[in-house]
């Protein structure tokens, strides 16, 4: 089940499904894809097992992201990629 949300900040929390949201500042754990159509942060202390589809991203020392990053306009909820 997917989680949409306009704007998105896990510090310290599990997610675990697709995150569709506009702004995405991550510190936990996402276990699933991220959906951010306009900007993704990922801090020291997370790590996303997904892929993130974003126009921007920042990923600051220490952080992960086990997946693929795809930069542009990501897909809408429902959407194949």
């Amino acid at each position: 089940r997917p989680f949409i949300v306009q704007y998105a900040r896990y510090l310290g929390a599990l997610v675990q499904g697709d995150l569709y949201t506009a702004e995405a500042i991550i510190g936990g754990r996402v276990e699933g894809n991220v959906h951010a159509t306009d900007r993704v942060e990922v801090q020291a202390t997370a790590e996303v097992q997904g892929d993130v589809y974003t126009r921007r991203i920042v990923v600051l020392e220490g952080g992960s992201v086990n997946g693929s990053i795809k930069m542009g306009s990501p897909p809408e909820p429902g959407i194949d990629e």
